[in-house]
């Protein structure tokens, strides 16, 4: 029997943690699996019991002895060192690491090890500009992408991403995440606490990525002209911010923060209209279900993949804007009510779990 190893920060929350979940339980069933974490947070997924979870020595810096970054760059030292170690006495036949940081240390320490494959998520170009990552900046990114992702295998999760690789002259194999389609098609029949109308965001409460912000700020441009609320659901480190700037908008009555929620489905089921105003995506997971569940989405043209989903009649591409995404909502909720109760054929069609886990096998056990 074939051992697999996936490597990623935590599974705490999140639609990189999601997919490497269903993929354990999902090889768990045709290979010994294990999960190398990085961080020791709450699993907040359920795993197969047959998995074996492993956690990377946790180290810990006073921010008064070190800027940002000389931490980032000790913390990746210590990281890559733990990996070294990690290996020195335990060996499996596949490696799979996904997110450029955890891909970074796991091909620095095991450097050409040709059982490593890595998934790149994101918008290289907007994800890591102007921010510090990981405590780590933008070039350290740039330049070791460059480097090392020049002879192993990478897989992207989308076109976009695979396009923006390209730029680096690194060749990639699109797979994108899968949607479990019969899961969500259970949970949305679930009855709904929420029996107003309502607009839905679902998302980790990171404004400068996911859009809360112009969700918020869009909606009270129109809230006093309509009966339609707003619910966010979603945990994450901006989320007190957007509650308090829902309160000094006087809108403490109209919009709700459900917090995270194991079903979000029945809430995507019932919404009025599914708000996405995120600004760089991968290939997004709540984007997917939504769209399964035939929702009316309105949507900013995240970059770099937000074109693969062009002629869904269903979505409502617009220009990253506030005004523009405020007239917008307007614009469908005025529609007549065409709310389609059947699944979305064509989205389950091309982003059906059941391919995506066929491609990963064609990858990892052949």
């Amino acid at each position: 029997m074939k051992s697999i190893l996936f490597i990623t920060h935590n599974l705490t929350l999140g639609g990189v943690q999601k997919n490497i979940a269903l993929l354990a339980n999902y090889f768990v069933q045709k290979c010994r699996v294990s999960i190398l974490l990085f961080e020791t947070k709450e699993v907040m997924y359920t795993l197969d019991k047959n998995i074996e979870l492993f956690y990377l020595p946790q180290i810990y810096f006073s921010k008064k002895e070190l800027s940002a970054e000389q931490t980032g760059e000790k913390l990746f030292k210590f990281r890559v060192k733990g990996i070294k170690t990690f290996f020195k006495s335990t060996l499996f036949d596949k490696i799979i690491s996904f997110e450029d940081y955890n891909n970074i240390c796991t091909l620095t320490a095991l450097q050409e090890n040709s059982n490593v494959i890595v998934s790149s998520r994101v918008s290289i170009g907007n994800m890591y500009k102007n921010q510090m990552i990981h405590l780590m900046p933008y070039s350290f990114y740039v330049s070791n992408i460059k480097k090392l992702y020049k002879n192993i295998k990478v897989i992207s999760v989308s076109q976009g991403v695979a396009e923006e690789l390209k730029e680096y002259n690194i060749i990639s194999k699109v797979i994108p995440n899968g949607i479990d389609i019969d899961k969500i098609k259970e949970l949305s029949l679930v009855e709904c606490d929420i029996k107003e109308p309502f607009l839905l965001h679902v998302g980790r409460f990171d404004t400068r990525q996911k859009g809360q912000k112009e969700a918020l700020y869009a909606y009270s441009l129109i809230a006093s002209k309509m009966k339609t609320k707003l619910v966010f659901i979603g945990d994450g480190k901006d989320k007190l911010h957007i509650q308090q700037e829902a309160e000094r908008l006087k809108l403490e009555q109209r919009v709700i923060f459900k917090g995270y929620e194991q079903n979000p489905y029945c809430y995507m089921a019932n919404c009025e209209a599914f708000l996405f105003p995120s600004v760089y995506e991968g290939l997004p997971n709540t984007f997917l279900e939504a769209l399964s569940l035939n929702c009316k989405i309105i949507s900013f043209k995240f970059i770099p993949s937000w074109r693969e989903f062009a002629g869904y009649e269903n979505v409502e591409f617009i220009d990253n804007d506030i005004e523009v995404l405020a007239q917008k909502i307007v614009d469908v909720l005025n529609q007549p009510n065409k709310k389609v109760k059947e699944l979305n054929q064509r989205c389950i069609n091309e982003f059906s779990l059941s391919q995506t886990f066929r491609k990963w096998e064609n990858i990892i056990l052949n």
